[in-house]
């Protein structure tokens, strides 16, 4: 079988997958490291022998903060955490092949499902991309809308929740014009008119915010990223019966729990005194 065959190979099965060399993982994350100079709090709530569905909130972008929490997982605890992703990573040829290998896994329900039987720690957003491409006020605010899955399939297979809460990339950029505005201008008449709103941005859904980061420049600023994995949310209680009502009841528990996590980490942030003389001055522009 050829190396493209393999990685493919992936996508359909991802139980082959097999994690990178921590040494590997170090040196990708070390830039992101330096740059946003993370602080880590309530590790001593996981558990490596007990499978895991993660939950965390979706930052602006998505981007700056996954792989930072993702590899401190994998340094203190030896767990590599299989992220669900939205059906779109695989839509891209040759992004698809990279996510396979960085361990991203289709997010639908089957794959899940699958992934739980065998025992895997996995990783969910249930605010998808729409808590990702976020509106001017939304900064570390949840936006799951009715999603469920996630709390169903806990319960079915008796998973345990862990909340994680990620505090600072939101305030690494400055919006200028968000999603909204730009359906609302002259650019969104276009794309509904061409048909790729509907087509590639599930009608706005995905249009993620034109922004501005030091100075007038791209370049995100530095902040200080605080991130809090919860205490567990055990989903025995529901002794795996996945109605409606359970699986409301535990949304809404795991919801609030990351709500308050989030909360905690923003006045870590306030009360942080830490920073050197420069990082506050890139901060500040």
């Amino acid at each position: 079988m050829s190396g493209s065959e393999a990685e493919v190979d992936l996508i359909d099965h991802p139980l082959e997958f097999r994690p990178p060399p921590l040494r590997m993982v170090e040196r990708v994350v070390a830039p992101l490291r330096k740059y946003f100079d993370p602080r880590f709090f309530g590790l001593n709530n996981v558990d490596p022998r007990r499978p895991t569905l993660f939950v965390a909130n979706h930052t602006l972008y998505a981007v700056m903060d996954p792989a930072l929490y993702i590899a401190e997982l994998y340094r203190v605890h030896n767990i590599f955490l299989r992220s669900l992703g939205d059906f779109l990573h695989f839509e891209i040829p040759g992004y698809r092949k990279l996510a396979a290998r960085m361990g991203i896994v289709r997010g639908d329900r089957a794959t899940c499902a699958r992934l739980m039987r065998a025992g895997e720690h996995l990783l969910v957003y249930p605010g998808g991309s729409r808590e990702a491409a976020k509106r001017k006020g939304e900064e570390h605010r949840l936006h799951w809308s009715d999603h469920t899955g996630f709390a169903k399939l806990a319960i079915e297979h008796g998973y345990q929740v862990i909340p994680i809460a990620s505090v600072g990339p939101d305030y690494a950029f400055s919006i200028l014009l968000d999603g909204d505005q730009v359906l609302n201008s002259p650019v969104g008449s276009l794309l509904r008119w061409t048909g790729l709103s509907q087509r590639f941005l599930r009608n706005g859904e995905m249009l993620y915010p034109v922004v501005r980061g030091i100075g007038p420049t791209p370049l995100p600023r530095p902040e200080r990223f605080f991130i809090k994995f919860g205490a567990p949310i055990d989903s025995a209680r529901f002794h795996r019966k996945a109605t409606r009502e359970n699986v409301l009841a535990f949304r809404g528990q795991v919801e609030e729990q990351l709500d308050d996590l989030i909360d905690e980490m923003l006045v870590r942030r306030e009360e942080d005194n830490a920073s050197g003389p420069l990082r506050r001055l890139l901060t500040s522009i």
